[in-house]
């Protein structure tokens, strides 16, 4: 029963090495390899063995037997991107939604993706940063074989890029402000790229001399890119200062507005304030025009009711006097009845003798307007006057 469990152990472990030659199964039976366990410390030429590589078989994917079957890709290294220009990069990639695989017909030109790009954010703030990537480059490329070349994506500024940051660049200063003119430079982005790949491929020699000539070639290729650079950032800043003067003045006309409204505001709540005590004081002043007229209505009326009652007991007073003369007319006149008198007699006589008496008091009399007749009727002279007449004249019949 053992030996069948032992053939069988055999057989699995022969079909896993198949491949192997005889030299190397008798190595490792040699080694003693089948005694090696997990649980138990191993020989000391079994560890020297293994550390020197003597007893591990190659993998079974690398072994001369499956040469025929692998792809000739794997028989040189490490994989290769074949189109490198096709891969987008990963500043690219915010253009495409994230949830679709993006396509490759959309990828960025070449001159998006080189080493060079990795500098370029750089050189905006520093002098010389271009010097030491291309140092490093070169260095890696030396150090490097020419096989295994590596292929990373970059970021290079382009005019493009010079552009786009004077479009970015604000406006607001109008024309007060004015700007050096910006020279237009001829890309030299192939040719920076051509420098490095040179560099990548180890194309420069490693001499003092001919990096000293590639970082002043490089350099002079940077220069105008800097220059363009640093007159855009002389117009941000300028810009900026410009804001910041706009935006003051701004604050300033906002707080004149607030204050004037503020002003506009108190001068409308005063005037109204105003018409408003003005329509009360017109209230009041038609409310005591129309009371005096009242009361000088009612006064005049009281007045004129006066007046009348007065003419009312006058006129009263005037009949009772009318009525006493006619009574006492009528008593002389029957008494000169009684006594044999003949009264046209009389008062023709008594006519001659007042006309003989009074001739010069006549014309006098005649010239007597009729409004001192009037007025001495009113004040009742003539009335007295002709009392005392017909006394004399009653005391003259007696007589």
């Amino acid at each position: 029963m053992q030996s069948v469990e032992t053939d069988s152990v055999l057989q699995k472990r022969l079909k896993g090495e198949v491949c192997l030659s005889p030299g190397e199964v008798s190595a490792w039976q040699d080694a003693g390899m089948r005694t090696v366990s997990a649980f138990q410390p191993w020989a000391p030429n079994v560890i020297s063995a293994i550390k020197e590589g003597k007893l591990l078989p190659a993998p079974a994917i690398m072994r001369e037997g499956l040469t025929g079957i692998l792809p000739s890709y794997l028989h040189t290294g490490p994989p290769v991107l074949l189109h490198p220009e096709r891969v987008i990069p990963y500043s690219e990639s915010e253009r495409y939604e994230r949830h679709f695989t993006p396509n490759v017909s959309l990828a960025p030109p070449v001159s998006k993706t080189d080493k060079s790009e990795e500098d370029g954010p750089e050189e905006c703030t520093k002098n010389s940063p271009s010097t030491k990537s291309v140092e490093s480059s070169s260095r890696a490329s030396t150090s490097g074989t020419t096989n295994n070349k590596d292929y990373r994506e970059y970021d290079l500024p382009t005019d493009t890029d010079d552009s786009s940051l004077e479009q970015s660049s604000p406006s607001d200063a109008g024309d007060e402000v004015t700007f050096p003119d910006i020279p237009e430079v001829d890309s030299t982005l192939e040719a920076e790229i051509e420098m490095i790949r040179r560099v990548l491929d180890g194309k420069i020699p490693n001499t003092k001399e001919a990096k000293d000539n590639f970082l002043h070639e490089y350099s002079k290729l940077r220069v105008p890119h800097e220059e363009i650079l640093n007159t855009v950032n002389h117009a941000k800043k300028s810009l900026t200062r410009e804001l910041n003067a706009q935006k003051n003045r701004f604050k300033e006309e906002l707080e004149k507005k607030k204050f004037l409204q503020k002003e506009n505001n108190r001068i409308r709540i005063e005037s109204e304030c105003r018409l408003q005590e003005a329509a009360e004081e017109k209230e009041k002043l038609v409310a005591e025009v129309r009371r005096l007229k009242e009361r000088e209505e009612s006064g005049m009326n009281e007045k004129y009711l006066q007046m009348n009652m007065e003419l009312e007991g006058r006129m009263q007073h005037f009949k009772s006097l009318y009525n006493d003369l006619q009574d006492e007319n009528r008593i002389l006149r029957e008494e000169l009845k009684r006594l044999g008198v003949d009264i046209v007699e009389l008062l023709q006589r008594d006519k001659a003798i007042m006309n003989g008496k009074m001739k010069h008091t006549a014309d006098i009399k005649s010239d007597m307007s009729s409004k001192l007749l009037q007025e001495a009727l009113m004040k009742g002279e003539l009335f007295f006057r002709r009392n005392n007449v017909l006394k004399r004249e009653r005391i003259h019949l007696v007589d």
